[in-house]
């Protein structure tokens, strides 16, 4: 949650973000008296500056109403079958169009059934020698060679590397990576041999050295989503290699979404400081982009620029507890998003629907369920076949 002063004070200053002020909406939507005691501090503080100028907290709460007007604050209570996984959903719902459609809570489709398949969905660990192995989250196992040489230990949902017990001595330029590579709709979690941790998002792989080299950099190289937590070695700099930018860093926790069908990068720091800069560079701290805790770099494809921003943490670590929070999203934005955490293909034939911008948390609904929830307010239909989604306007055949 954002620091409620700092929001007030930039919204009185009125340099306050759309992102910032969803998340300010949601909190004076229930404490309107709180807010309008902070109108009052505010005003306070500047009759030094303007003396004997009035002003009245109610009229103030209602021009910050007018300027949020298009903004819908909708508390759904869940179905008793829900119980024990959804408490409630709030949706804000910002409209693009002119005109708006409450549906009455109709429902065209029922589709708690819907079969989220896709043509990739185990979770493979492709070996140095090529060998691949299929990952069951459901045991408990010690992974081997062909040649029948310790790889690594999984716990379920986890792989574990450990030094002290593996078979095979990498020379410095000879290290044997592996490949982990998660499909749709699962989040899987790695420790390698240094002890860094990594929970690796849907539609993601990273390639990684069974054990690291004992000179130069721990390097390693991400293809979509993952969180790490580093291990700390001042010697030994661990490196992010993406698409189109290197990441290092010497003991840090932070999120990188780097999918290649994406048109924008996020680099987002929770702690410690990372620099970002082109693959094909030597790291040069001057020339780096460099994050401080709280902060988010986004590199954006077309224009090919990087820029930085504070910004709410939680929103972007959210999905490896199994959330998926959208902030001011348009339903374009969040369509990849909901793909690749179901595991369905969504077709959106319905266009003003995709420039609609929503601010959302779901944890634990089907895809139904929030399909369902997000039509209750806007003015769709759809239908499921097999595994894909398929929206169009109601009055569309």
């Amino acid at each position: 949650m954002k620091d409620i002063d700092l929001l007030l004070a930039k919204y009185f200053k009125e340099n306050i973000s759309d992102e910032e002020m969803s998340y300010l909406q949601d909190w004076i939507s229930n404490n309107e008296t709180s807010f309008k005691e902070a109108v009052k501090i505010n005003f306070s503080i500047n009759s030094v500056l303007k003396k004997g100028k009035k002003i009245d907290s109610d009229i103030s709460f209602s021009k910050f109403l007018e300027q949020t007007k298009d903004v819908k604050v909708i508390k759904l209570e869940p179905k008793k079958r829900w119980s024990g996984w959804l408490k409630y959903v709030a949706v804000f719902v910002v409209l693009i169009t002119s005109s708006y459609y409450l549906l009455n809570n109709k429902v065209f489709v029922s589709n708690d059934n819907i079969e989220e398949t896709n043509s990739v969905t185990e979770i493979s660990l492709t070996l140095g020698d090529g060998t691949v192995k299929r990952i069951d989250t459901n045991i408990n196992q010690d992974i081997y060679s062909e040649e029948g040489a310790y790889v690594s230990t999984q716990n379920k949902d986890e792989l574990i590397y450990d030094k002290s017990k593996g078979e095979i001595e990498n020379k410095d330029d000879q290290l044997s990576y592996n490949v982990l590579s998660i499909p749709y709709g699962r989040i899987f979690k790695v420790s390698l041999a240094d002890g860094t941790r990594v929970v690796l998002n849907a539609g993601s792989s990273l390639k990684y050295p069974e054990t690291f080299s004992k000179d130069g950099a721990r390097e390693v190289f991400l293809e979509g989503e993952a969180l790490f937590e580093v291990t700390k070695d001042a010697k030994h700099p661990f490196l992010v290699n993406t698409t189109k930018h290197k990441i290092r860093v010497l003991g840090t926790q932070f999120n990188v979404n780097s999918y290649e069908e994406d048109q924008m990068m996020h680099t987002v720091l929770v702690e410690g400081s990372v620099g970002i800069y082109k693959t094909n560079d030597v790291f040069d701290i001057k020339k780096s982009t460099l994050l401080s805790p709280g902060e988010k770099a986004t590199w954006t494809r077309l224009e090919n620029t990087m820029s930085v921003e504070k910004t709410n943490v939680d929103q972007y670590i959210a999905w490896t507890k199994g959330e998926l929070i959208f902030v001011n999203q348009s339903f374009k934005q969040m369509i990849k998003r909901l793909e690749r955490h179901y595991n369905v293909k969504i077709e959106n034939n319905y266009l003003e629907l995709g420039k609609s911008k929503f601010s959302a948390t779901f944890k634990g609904e089907t895809i139904g369920q929030v399909m369902n929830t997000i039509q209750k307010y806007s003015h769709f239909s759809y239908k499921i076949e097999n595994n894909k989604i398929i929206i169009n306007h109601k009055n569309q055949k």
